[in-house]
């Protein structure tokens, strides 16, 4: 199962979301790679590694790339895709670490130390060297001193910039 497929559809979710498939595919992934706007390619990719959008005139977010994978998988480090229209590799500037913990890694210290070991090692090193990255965690302080509370601590991650709210709703 692709992340996309647990994204409610427009239709279904009173417009809240765009459709969770190319436009014009059919709702089907294969059928994104043919997509045309005008009769030219949009060079969608639709898959379960990476969705790469429309390229299109006059659009900001014409062949942005979303592209994900577990804080434990091992597949972060060194993240790039190649561009298709310029050929030149393109490293993430955005990352959204959602879920990062679970009530039992919360519980651990050695789980808190490897993930915040990915984060701090893996995950804001993905642009490469002197390049910026953002990262949003959105996050639940399941226990003290947990993951999330120490990545909301001014003192252990000094340019954080966190905040710590009710339960949005």
């Amino acid at each position: 199962m692709s992340v996309f497929d647990k994204i409610p559809d427009a239709a279904n979710n009173g417009g809240k979301f765009a459709g969770a498939t190319p436009r014009g595919s059919g709702k089907t992934a294969n059928r994104a790679g043919g997509q045309r706007v005008s009769g030219v390619h949009t060079d969608v990719v639709w898959n379960n590694d990476v969705a790469v959008l429309p390229t299109t005139p006059n659009n900001i977010a014409s062949g942005s790339v979303l592209r994900y994978a577990g804080i434990e998988e091992g597949h972060i480090r060194g993240m790039k895709l190649k561009n298709k229209a310029s050929g030149e590799n393109m490293r993430p500037t955005l990352c959204v670490v959602d879920d990062l913990q679970t009530d039992e890694s919360a519980r651990s210290d050695e789980q808190i130390k490897k993930r915040l070991n990915n984060i701090f090692k893996a995950i804001l090193n993905l642009p490469g060297p002197g390049e910026e990255i953002t990262v949003f965690c959105p996050c639940t302080v399941i226990e003290r001193n947990d993951l999330a509370d120490q990545l909301l601590d001014r003192k252990l991650v000094p340019g954080g910039k966190g905040s710590e709210s009710r339960q949005i709703s």
